[in-house]
């Protein structure tokens, strides 16, 4: 059984609830069905059950068919997130397949979920192909979509091709934040290029974009990993003169 709840009084469309017995074994509730517990304060839930893909596929059929129900952009994003974080990534395209079609304008967040997935799969190629493709094609991302592709390049060691995008999204694309810089800053030092670190650092301060206490502890075990002590004395008093409050991790290497 799953369960696909709206909140009626927010987004207008009926509870839906279906089985997995067949795609035209559905059922229109305008409430929910009996003992089920529904958090109100949470966005509209796809909770997919006993095998979850082939249920989240068969309420695309209601939606389209049934009198008074029109599917939308919010809901298919709700399926493509379903869809990815069920691993079935064909199934999420072909969801984006019926978005375009029905001539509805993905949004970053629609974007955002496939390049996630693609990432964590460690398709990082496909993931960089489709955002090409994306951006060909006039759609426009945002510093979480961004954020995602570099950190899946950092992952997989390719923190060269990370700059490099950085470098191509420095203020014509997005405006790079703290968790971009950040996240390469970390892979620079993991790999004992605390130079290049240094110097996305100081960029990072002609920018006015702030480190935070993740970047610091990066750039601390950096240095502590090539053995400057005293410029990880510098970079911890650097810290704490900011106000930004040490962490665990901070604290033991300063004392290492």
């Amino acid at each position: 059984m799953f369960y696909l709840y709206f909140l009626k009084d927010k987004y207008k469309v009926p509870y839906i609830c279906g089985t997995l017995r067949g795609e035209n074994d559905y059922r229109i509730h305008e409430e929910p069905p009996p003992n089920t517990k529904i958090n109100h304060e949470e966005p509209p839930l796809l909770r997919p059950i006993l095998g979850g893909g082939p249920a989240c596929l068969s309420c695309l059929h209601p939606l389209r068919d049934a009198p008074g129900i029109e599917s939308d952009l919010f809901t298919f994003n709700i399926l493509i997130n379903c869809f990815s974080q069920l691993g079935q990534n064909s199934l999420s395209f072909s969801i984006l397949a019926k978005i375009l079609k029905k001539g509805y304008h993905p949004t970053a967040i629609t974007f955002t979920t496939l390049i996630k997935r693609l990432c964590l799969k460690g398709q990082i190629h496909q993931a960089l192909h489709f955002h090409n493709k994306v951006v060909a094609l006039g759609f426009h991302l945002d510093q979480v979509s961004y954020g995602t592709l570099i950190n899946g390049l950092c992952k997989v060691g390719a923190t060269r091709a990370a700059q490099e995008l950085l470098r191509r999204v420095n203020g014509k694309l997005v405006q790079p934040n703290v968790v971009m810089y950040t996240t390469i800053i970390d892979s620079l030092c993991k790999y004992k290029l605390v130079n290049d670190a240094f110097d996305l650092y100081s960029e990072m301060a002609a920018k006015r974009i702030c480190p935070d206490v993740v970047t610091y502890s990066a750039l601390i075990s950096g240095v502590c990993i090539v053995g400057k002590l005293n410029d990880a004395i510098w970079l911890f008093n650097k810290m704490t003169a900011d106000n930004i409050n040490p962490n665990i991790i901070c604290i033991p290497l300063i004392y290492w």
